[in-house]
């Protein structure tokens, strides 16, 4: 496939407004987190910030994707 001009001129704006989002992508995804891994329902949250994670080492950053476990049954 090929993009037209406008989806082009789309993927350029993305790409040179990136490094300004990255950074508050990844605080919110963090802040998230933190308040996901406190709540009472919640048995474990995995965040590649945090130093159990098995990517930590190789990571330079990470991004605000993350992934939690509910205590209990889903009823």
């Amino acid at each position: 496939g090929k993009l037209s001009p406008f989806e082009g001129w789309l993927l350029l704006r993305g790409l040179r407004t990136l490094p300004l989002r990255l950074p508050h992508h990844m605080k919110s995804g963090l802040t998230l987190a933190e308040r996901l891994k406190a709540h009472g329902k919640v048995e474990r949250v995995n965040h590649p910030a945090y130093s159990n994670h098995p990517g930590k080492k190789t990571l330079a950053g990470y991004a605000g994707l993350f992934s939690f476990e509910v205590t209990g049954d889903v009823d």
